[in-house]
C-alpha cells in the first residue's frame, strides 16, 4: 500500500512509536542500513526489548523488506527476533464486528446532523 508514495508508512510509523522508518522520499543506502542496525543493537544491550521498523513499500528497488528482515536477523548475532509482517498480506478484511458498525451509524448521524444543520446558501 502506497506505492511511491510514504506518507502511509510515516503515518504508520508515527503513530505507532517506531523507531526507524524507510521512505523512498529518502535513499536507502548500505550505510543508513549499517547505522539502523547499529541503533537497534545498541537498544537491545541497553535492555530494550522492542523495536519497531516502518518500511515504505517501495522505499528501494534493491532493500525489499524480505532482504531487510534477513539482514535484521543476521546482523543481530541472536541478540533480537525480526518478525516482518506485510500490511497488504495482513489487512485482508474481514466481516465488520458490533463495535465497528456502532462507530459506522454514529459518523453517519453525525455526518446527516451536520449536514442538516448548515446554511441552505454556503456552497
Amino acid at each position: 500500500m502506497g506505492g511511491m508514495c510514504g506518507y502511509l508508512a510515516a503515518m504508520g510509523a508515527l503513530v505507532t512509536g517506531a523507531e526507524i522508518v524507510l521512505l523512498n522520499e529518502v535513499p536507502v543506502t548500505l550505510s543508513s542500513l549499517q547505522r539502523e542496525v547499529d541503533h537497534l543493537i545498541a537498544g537491545i544491550e541497553s535492555g530494550k526489548h522492542t523495536s519497531l521498523t516502518v518500511v515504505s513499500e517501495k522505499c528501494s528497488k534493491t532493500f525489499d523488506t524480505a532482504f531487510l528482515a534477513r539482514l535484521y536477523e543476521d546482523e543481530s548475532g541472536g541478540r533480537f527476533d525480526v518478525r516482518k509482517a506485510i500490511l497488504g498480506h495482513v489487512q485482508q478484511g474481514a466481516s465488520p464486528t458490533p463495535r465497528d458498525r456502532y462507530l459506522a451509524t454514529m459518523m453517519g448521524t453525525r455526518a446527516v446532523e451536520l449536514l442538516a444543520a448548515a446554511p441552505a446558501d454556503k456552497e
